[in-house]
């Protein structure tokens, strides 16, 4: 008797179609994934420039100012240092909006105070919400779900 190892081209067929049913099964999942992800990941960039800007206005006992501009096709967080833009700009992905009503504008004195509380409203296309808050007296920044 023959005794070959492997496996036949029925037994490989099956195995693909079946993986192929699973992958067409999970994918729209994934995307939900992804989205949310890519959320999270702009919440904790538009909280590390607010910080980032927050300790530069101590560092160097000026006043800075973040800039979120939304009403446009292409939101931004931009960093001023007196009158000047610092570059590069924090482009949000068109995937994430800031849902605010209006522009935001948030000063940082010398000793890392903000000149409002407020909060920063982040939506994807699967409409989940994330909330940046801002603290007014200490310059708290957090994330809440909202």
């Amino acid at each position: 008797m023959l005794h070959r190892k492997g496996f036949t081209l029925i037994e490989m067929l099956l195995c693909l179609v079946l993986l192929g049913f699973i992958v067409t099964l999970t994918l729209p999942k994934l995307k939900g994934v992804l989205d949310d992800w890519k959320l999270h990941m702009v919440v904790r960039e538009i909280t590390f420039q607010l910080r980032k800007t927050q300790i530069t206005a101590i560092r160097e006992n000026c006043t800075l100012r973040v800039v979120c501009l939304y009403q446009s096709e292409e939101q931004r967080i931009v960093r001023y240092y007196g009158l000047k833009p610092q570059y590069p700009y924090y482009t949000l992905p068109s995937s994430v909006k800031i849902v605010n009503p209006s522009t935001l504008n948030i000063s940082y004195n010398p000793k890392g105070t903000p000149s409002i509380g407020c909060t920063i409203r982040v939506t994807n296309r699967m409409n989940t919400r994330l909330a940046i808050v801002i603290q007014p007296v200490s310059g708290r920044i957090l994330i809440r779900a909202d």
